[in-house]
């Protein structure tokens, strides 16, 4: 879902303006202050200068909505009366009612020129709003590279969480900014730092498909097998939607194909109930450590047979699966075949020979189908 942000600053016709709420102002400042507001607002830059000489504040603020004449050019783009506000003392650091500055008005929306500015005048880089945003965070959920360059320029704390315990990172790789994963990477930056689910930037990118990225956090020594709040490890996830690239890519730096989230799922099994054969040939292919005749993988064995995933039933019995196995109703990969009625599986099976592998279970090879 994109998100958008509304750079309106939302004032209402009628508004009386003053430094502080409870000072008493006469009619003719109160005019002044309205015109003041007015002539901002149109970028009549002389006028605004005439007024602030008849004392009018520079800082005044609405005192509805909080903004400030700085917020309100800036949030414009209006450079030139921005560089005067600044000049005659508008403070760069003061905030409306949601914690926003002039420079995160800027960066919503995209002015990038009034952010150099506001940047070489002191305002505050890392200064949050109420929700936890800084600067860098709310430039990287608009995507805008530009104002991300300049603000890393400005040393921009790059591990600062908004209050989801999103980083600008994980923002950046949610948002498929590849250009922006690759300036941060090149940063300081706590690559394994975890949200408030417990994903690193690496679960997020393998569960949404982003191969690119994927390759430059592993190439930047993202840890692979981490596991979010729910067990799931990038490779889990990315078994889950069916990226194969990125599952292949996880396999050759020997990601954990053995972990289990918390509904007790491996990428095994994962791969074998949504019935991804080209994955598990991808497995066994890559030479990893597969014991074929541990209880897990005869569960996995059946449960092919019972849902007619031929190809990986095939692919079990070719590499040495125990087919005799039984189940807590005792039934076998056999009768599940002959169940569904599927001949092809059924003769596979049937033409099998009983393995001799001495890695057998004690309890009469019984074992425990999950689904």
């Amino acid at each position: 879902m994109k998100i958008i942000f509304v750079c309106s600053l939302g004032l209402f016709a009628g508004l009386t303006f003053s430094v502080c709420a409870m000072e008493e102002i006469t009619q003719e400042q109160h005019e002044l202050n309205k015109a003041f507001i007015e002539t901002v607002k149109k970028n009549r830059v002389e006028e605004a200068k005439q007024l602030l000489d008849k004392d009018v504040n520079v800082n005044l603020h609405d005192r509805f909505s909080g903004q400030t004449a700085l917020i309100i050019t800036a949030q414009k783009g209006y450079v030139d009366m921005v560089r005067m506000l600044l000049e005659h003392g508008a403070n760069v650091r003061l905030k409306n009612r949601l914690g926003e500055n002039a420079l995160m008005i800027a960066v919503t929306c995209g002015q990038v020129d009034s952010v150099r500015i506001l940047l070489d005048k002191g305002a505050g880089v890392d200064l949050r709003d109420i929700v936890g945003n800084t600067a860098l965070i709310l430039a990287v959920r608009m995507g805008d590279v530009d104002i991300v360059r300049v603000l890393l320029d400005k040393n921009a704390n790059i591990n600062l969480k908004d209050r989801r315990g999103d980083t600008a990172l994980m923002l950046a790789v949610q948002g498929g900014h590849t250009d922006m994963v690759r300036m941060l990477l090149e940063k300081n930056v706590n690559i394994d730092s975890k949200d408030s689910d417990g994903r690193t930037a690496l679960i997020i990118a393998a569960q949404k498909g982003y191969f690119d990225s994927v390759e430059m956090l592993l190439k930047n020594d993202a840890n692979v097998d981490l596991q979010d709040s729910y067990g799931n490890t990038s490779l889990i996830n990315a078994t889950k939607t069916g990226y194969v690239g990125i599952v292949r890519m996880l396999l050759d730096i020997y990601a954990d194909f053995d972990l289990k989230n918390d509904d007790e799922d491996t990428a095994l099994t994962i791969a074998v109930s949504f019935g991804y054969g080209y994955m598990m040939k991808m497995r066994l292919n890559e030479g990893m450590n597969f014991v074929l005749h541990n209880r897990a993988v005869r569960a996995e064995l059946m449960y092919a047979a019972k849902k007619t995933y031929a190809d990986i039933v095939k692919l079990f019995v070719s590499r040495g699966a125990h087919i005799n196995a039984i189940n807590n109703n005792g039934d076998t990969a056999l009768m599940h075949a002959l169940g569904n009625g599927r001949g092809e599986i059924t003769r596979m099976l049937e033409n099998e020979k009983p393995s001799d592998s001495k890695d057998e279970p004690s309890d009469n090879h019984k074992i425990k189908e999950t689904r």
